[in-house]
């Protein structure tokens, strides 16, 4: 069985500072590395023999995700009500969701690969100040980068290519801004504001067209 794991999409901060997961629970043959409460986490946290099946930071702050691969889970890496964290230089494809955060703030996710997932390549919710920067989010089945919910946000610097429906998609969200993105090929478009205010576009490249 290919993409499975652990979803904790949607869980309340009590439910997801309180579980316990051990690295003896494995995605194709890999640990899950599922953290709580913790601070300060590094690479020596997320790898064991340099095999990484999926990692979820819940309740997390000034930890480093960096550097690793993983494929073929529900979702490669998840921050759940994690501040302050770096996700950085991994390669997030062939999942459902490549790389997800919800309900956090002041996180950066940058330089990761999160192409070809069944559903979104970087999927953000209800958070806040986040950056998301010079990241590759191509030929994902819906959206390569997906802001829901959220505010006071930066997205600059990615490129966004075949993607099935949008390059960029913010839903809901206001306060943010969108510089200098590549977003080509897309099937539905570069990228849409559905129902946000005050978000800000410029530089970016739209099937051909940049942003004054």
């Amino acid at each position: 069985m290919t993409r499975c794991g652990v979803m904790p999409m949607g869980l309340l901060v009590e439910h997801t500072s309180s579980h316990k997961i051990d690295t003896t629970n494995l995605v194709n043959g890999k640990p899950v590395y599922y953290y709580a409460n913790e601070i300060s986490l590094g690479m020596y946290n997320f790898t064991y023999a340099g095999d990484t099946g999926q990692v979820i930071l819940a309740n997390c702050s000034n930890s480093n995700v960096s550097n690793l691969n993983l494929s073929y889970c529900v979702t490669g890496i998840s921050l759940l009500y994690s501040d302050n964290n770096t996700v950085s230089g991994n390669n997030a494809t062939n999942n459902v969701n490549g790389i997800l955060i919800e309900n956090s703030a002041n996180n950066t996710v940058s330089g990761n690969i999160a192409n070809d997932n069944i559903e979104k390549g970087i999927s953000i919710h209800d958070s806040i100040n986040n950056t998301v920067s010079g990241n590759t989010a191509n030929n994902n089945n819906l959206t390569g980068i997906h802001l829901e919910d959220c505010n006071n946000n930066t997205v600059s610097g990615n490129t966004a290519i075949n993607n099935r429906d949008y390059g960029l998609l913010l839903t809901t969200s206001n306060n943010t801004l969108v510089i200098g993105n590549v977003l080509k090929g897309n099937g539905l478009g570069g990228y849409l504001d559905d129902n946000g205010t005050n978000n800000e576009f410029s530089w970016n490249v739209n099937n051909g067209f940049v942003d004054p």
